[in-house]
């Protein structure tokens, strides 16, 4: 996983970039009180669908080769 990872969400999609993802890269969304609400199934781009998700704080985790990488997301 690179070092330098950008999330960004317009619109209801959530794109990662600077990062590889790999086959085996998996990414979730988890509420503040650590319950996984949502498996994400990145496109070709790194992009993924969140609309369906509520307004709110959430939890992104990356991981890619044994490595783990949090980030916070507010969705309006």
């Amino acid at each position: 996983m690179c070092c330098l990872t950008i999330i960004h969400v317009t619109l209801g999609k959530l794109t990662i970039t600077g990062v590889e993802l790999e086959s085996d890269c998996s990414v979730s969304v988890f509420d503040l009180a650590g319950k996984m609400v949502k498996k994400l199934v990145l496109d070709q781009d790194g992009q993924a669908d969140l609309s369906d998700l509520h307004s709110g704080l959430y939890i992104i985790a990356i991981i890619a080769k044994n490595e783990t990488k949090n980030f916070k997301l507010l969705k309006g």
